[in-house]
């Protein structure tokens, strides 16, 4: 597959308790989008990329994959958690060839999967949640001729 740019920002995050039955359906669910993904991701695309010798990916990890989440489920937070270690891992793998790979990890903000948690922003050190239009704006800047010297980097 051939792409200038790969973005994944999908993600599931189920609001559940760890001791409920149904949590392991969960847990093979929430890992399949949110670290399979991911990797399958890289794999259909990264071969073209280095072969061409460009491209840029940008994944969406999480704050709660870096800090243990405030409401989200523990395989949200492990998943999103494996994500950045795998950017590191391959931005090793693709830089040389110049094929940056990067992130962004951003905190709850405001789409329908984050209000069936119903985070307060207060915790927040702005006192907000963030905006889809904002995180957009990073990862706009991430594919950027501004940002050809990051890669393997998760901004927060």
């Amino acid at each position: 597959m051939q792409s200038g740019a790969v973005i994944d920002t999908a993600g599931l995050c189920p609001v559940d308790d760890w001791i409920e039955e149904s949590w392991e359906a969960s847990f093979d669910k929430v890992t399949d989008v949110n670290l399979r993904g991911p990797v399958n991701l890289a794999r259909a695309f990264m071969p073209g990329m280095i072969d061409r010798g460009d491209g840029r990916i940008v994944y969406c990890g999480s704050v709660s994959g870096r800090m243990g989440g405030v409401k989200c489920g523990l395989h949200y937070a492990a998943r999103k958690g494996g994500v950045h270690p795998f950017v590191r891992w391959l931005s090793q793998r693709g830089t040389q060839h110049n094929v940056l790979v990067s992130a962004v990890a951003p905190r709850s903000f405001g789409t329908a999967m984050a209000a069936q948690n119903d985070i307060d922003p207060e915790i927040y050190p702005k006192r907000r949640a963030g905006s889809p239009k904002k995180i957009g704006a990073t990862i706009a800047f991430l594919c950027s001729l501004g940002a050809v010297f990051i890669s393997g980097a998760t901004l927060m």
